[in-house]
């Protein structure tokens, strides 16, 4: 007898050798390659304890379906009703047969960086974001009425254009921060980059004390870039760069996190903001801590796009009064 599984309105029914077959409200397709692991069945309990309950969009005056919209697809999609935006899949790149990471649907970036929760965006496709599956239960417990409200009112705006940026500037680190990973994951700043791969953002990595220059703690950077042959540690300010900045940096690149991820490739920090401080110089770069990953500073300005350029160190910084 096949494997099945009934929670709230939906069936689950495994399908040898093809995936799930997915019922719900007299509607059904099949989740190719998807069995129910008990990583998968942990994934739906706790989405359905949050009320993410709805498998099969539609929408409800033609009853058309959206999501998916044909008998099959590769993924699991959720949201709360029919007619809800889905919010997250498991797809092709949760770890099928079990599950490592959910994909989030890209509008809920914000939510996830004001609670702190590390993502990695999705370089093709739709650009969503990868979370890791231990934070899911964390993730949830941050979607009130409130929350999911403003997110569906962002949804149905226009994006900002390039036009509107022009007249009023980057207003926002957190507005920096989505125009540059946007361009980055397009391969805009291939000269500074390469051939990207992965961005992280907000990556939750822990900190030990080394009785010198680190406290034990938590570092969050901004952005974490990694291309073929080099990783990148950004630090995003949309105005002042200063020494309480670059020190910032400093302790991020003294993280065995970055040099275990990096592996076998070179680290560089980078410094991103609208000015620097007038006092900083070049001893103000050059690596503290246990790190040796070069360091440099990019100064941003918006034209069509967000234009970064290299910022040099004045040999005397006293005898430079503005910058």
């Amino acid at each position: 007898m096949a494997k099945t599984l009934a929670l709230a309105d939906f069936v689950l029914e495994e399908v040898p050798g093809a995936g799930l077959l997915v019922r719900q409200g007299g509607r059904q397709y099949l989740a190719r390659g998807w069995s129910l692991t008990a990583e998968v069945e942990q994934v739906l309990q706790t989405l359905c304890a949050h009320g993410f309950t709805c498998l099969i969009r539609f929408e409800q005056r033609s009853g058309r379906a959206v999501h998916p919209r044909g008998a099959a697809a590769e993924y699991l999609g959720f949201s709360r009703t029919p007619e809800e935006r889905w919010l997250l899949v498991l797809d092709q790149f949760s770890g099928r047969p079990g599950v490592t990471q959910v994909t989030v649907e890209k509008s809920y970036h914000t939510v996830l960086r004001q609670h702190g929760l590390p993502v990695i965006w999705e370089t093709a496709g739709g650009k969503n974001l990868f979370l890791p599956v231990r934070f899911l239960d964390a993730f949830l417990g941050t979607l009130d009425e409130a929350t999911l409200a403003a997110v569906a009112e962002g949804q149905r705006r226009e994006n900002t254009t390039a036009a509107q940026l022009r007249r009023s500037g980057i207003v926002s680190e957190a507005q920096l921060q989505h125009v540059l990973v946007e361009q980055i994951l397009a391969q805009e700043h291939g000269d500074l980059f390469g051939n990207v791969r992965r961005v992280q953002v907000h990556p939750v990595w822990l900190r030990a004390a080394d009785g010198v220059f680190l406290r034990a703690g938590r570092d969050i950077p901004d952005l974490v870039v990694e291309s073929a042959n080099r990783a990148f540690v950004l630090e995003l300010k949309k105005a002042v760069i200063g020494r309480a900045e670059i020190h910032q940096l400093h302790r991020y690149l003294a993280n065995p996190a970055i040099a275990r991820l990096a592996g076998s490739r070179p680290i560089t920090g980078l410094l991103i903001g609208d000015r620097v401080d007038p006092g900083i110089g070049p001893e103000d770069l050059r690596p503290l801590g246990n790190h040796t990953a070069a360091v440099s500073i990019l100064r941003y300005r918006f034209e069509d796009a967000v234009v970064l350029e290299p910022w040099c160190p004045p040999a005397d910084p006293r005898r430079r009064s503005s910058l």
